[in-house]
């Protein structure tokens, strides 16, 4: 082996001690950091899990608030329910009486409506009679004057022959 040689493996083997000693300050460098990372990673842990726990307890005691109004709101609705039927039981009972009587008028105008409907049709009856015999006696007239016409066509033609 050369001197060369000798060198240039002293100077890398140089170079390999000193890369050694930054990849173990990196290597230290990363472990405090790692470590301060898992300190903070544990300090956000346990303030989450106090902020989860706190929340939970906010959830828990709104929740019961909610069920003790949800409950106050089912009886206010009951009550309201109840009160609805009984209005519209109420309600029904009049319908009902108020129907009665108003088929009950409704009976009595179809009832005089009818008998007046009745008379109506006789008149009509009465009317229809008499336009037949004004209908004869206006034929008969017609033929009256058409008789008459004729004759006093027949005069005036018996007029000039004489004449």
């Amino acid at each position: 082996m050369t001197d060369e040689s000798k060198e240039l493996l002293l100077a890398i083997s140089g170079m390999f001690q000193s890369l050694d000693k930054k990849i173990d300050s990196v290597e230290e460098n990363l472990n405090q950091k790692i470590t301060s990372l898992d300190k903070k990673i544990d300090s956000v842990e346990n303030n989450l899990n106090q902020k989860i726990t706190s929340l939970d307890e906010k959830i828990d005691s709104m929740e019961e608030n909610l069920n003790q109004k949800i409950s106050s709101l089912d009886k206010k609705i009951d009550s309201v329910e109840n009160n609805l039927n009984q209005k519209i039981t109420s309600l029904d009972k009049k319908t009902d009486s108020v129907e009665y009587n108003v088929l009950e008028e409704i009976d009595t105008v179809q009832e005089k409506t009818n008998h007046h409907f009745d008379r109506i049709e006789k008149r009509l009856d009465q009317i229809e009679k008499e336009l037949s015999v004004s209908k004869l006696q206006n034929d008969t007239l017609s033929l009256l004057i058409q008789r008459t016409d004729k004759i006093q066509d027949e005069i005036d033609i018996l007029k000039k022959k004489v004449s």
